[in-house]
């Protein structure tokens, strides 16, 4: 299974990027972990751990968002407890519980993204729109009806 960005880049990037997406997004997530530790409550600091789900995309696995996104969900938790006071601490459970629905939401779709087939070359690819124009024009010419993909309704 290709990704969008393997498909821009070919196969001799493929490999190198199964292992650099992960350990980006690792890298990310520490980083936004760190700046979470240092700012007290109140701050929407947790919305980052949205990034690494999203570049998770860029990569053929599809449980790393969900494996993300259980990372990102306890560094929220902890970020909670260890952050220094900041707004009503009631209102940064709120915040940060939506947070969490958010990444959750976000990693669900992004499994659904890499599990879903890759485009096939039939009815609404562009490279197929020229081949199926010539063999319209051909089937029309030849005096027959150009066939309809079976996938058109």
């Amino acid at each position: 299974m290709t990704t969008t960005l393997h498909r821009f880049l070919g196969p001799l990037f493929a490999p190198r990027l199964q292992l650099a997406v992960p350990v980006a997004a690792v890298a990310i997530m520490l980083a936004v972990f760190l700046i979470d530790l240092l700012t007290p409550l109140g701050y929407v600091e947790w919305i980052l751990y949205l990034l690494p789900i999203g570049l998770a995309l860029f990569q053929p696995r599809t449980t790393l968002p969900y494996a993300l996104a259980t990372v990102a969900t306890a560094m929220i938790a902890i970020g909670y407890f260890t952050s220094a006071p900041g707004v009503d601490p009631q209102l940064a459970v709120i915040n940060r519980t939506l947070g969490v629905v958010l990444t959750w939401t976000l990693a669900f779709v992004a499994h659904q993204t890499l599990r879903a087939p890759a485009p096939s070359t039939c009815c609404g690819s562009r490279k197929a729109r020229p081949r199926s124009r010539r063999l319209a024009r051909r089937a029309h010419a030849a005096g027959g009806r150009p066939q309809r993909c079976p996938r058109a309704v």
